[in-house]
């Protein structure tokens, strides 16, 4: 069930992963030069990213996720870290996000980027709610080498089929498949693509209106 899933995904997320997201959080503001104004975290889960984002930062996050039991888990974890005033957590979909044009100064997403059905109608969504000179940064990693060697133990002692299982994710999501996207955008400014022990992300600026 969808419960069962978003408890299972937090757990992970509490007892394996907890240390990236603080490494994380810091180096999307390092990369993008965000502080503050307005930031979207797409596939929130259960909020871990971009809550750490709101305790370094005066930003105001919105967390969306389509599981509903996952947006629950965000909302109580917002309160618990003090956030919650910061912060607003909603249901909602990639590919049609409930918020308004050129709303959010930042996108971020971590780990959900290999689960959009439909990556050009997500990455327009995207790029309808920044304001002209806001920046996305999307896509998966572990923050360092040391803490994706670490992790990967963790996990490889939790279920054996770890590596091979997170590969069949990422299976066909390569850096010529996202650089054809990304160029095939008139609202891209500018993009690059971070493929190093941070991980995989793709960083990019929607263009002032012409």
């Amino acid at each position: 069930s969808q419960q069962a899933k978003a408890l299972e995904f937090d757990e992970i997320a509490e007892r394996i992963f907890a240390p990236i997201y603080p490494v994380l959080a810091a180096q999307i503001m390092a990369e993008t030069g965000i502080k503050r104004g307005n930031c979207l975290d797409i596939g929130c889960g259960g909020g871990h990213l971009g809550l750490h984002l709101a305790l370094m930062s005066p930003m105001k996050l919105t967390l969306v996720d389509c599981s509903a039991p996952a947006v629950a888990l965000a909302e109580a974890r917002s309160e618990q870290w003090g956030v919650a005033e910061q912060t607003r957590c909603l249901v909602g979909d990639v590919h049609d996000l409930p918020l308004a044009d050129g709303s959010q100064d930042l996108c971020i997403s971590r780990g959900s980027l290999w689960f959009w059905q439909e990556s050009e109608k997500a990455f327009r969504e995207i790029l309808r709610v920044l304001r002209p000179g806001g920046q996305a940064y999307l896509g998966s990693g572990f923050a360092t080498a040391e803490l994706k060697a670490q992790i990967d133990g963790q996990m490889r002692e939790r279920d054996a089929t770890w590596p091979a299982r997170r590969r069949k994710f990422t299976a066909g999501h390569t850096p010529e498949r996202y650089a054809e996207l990304l160029n095939s955008l008139p609202q891209v400014a500018d993009w690059q693509l971070i493929d190093d022990e941070r991980g995989f992300w793709l960083l990019f600026t929607k263009g002032a209106l012409s």
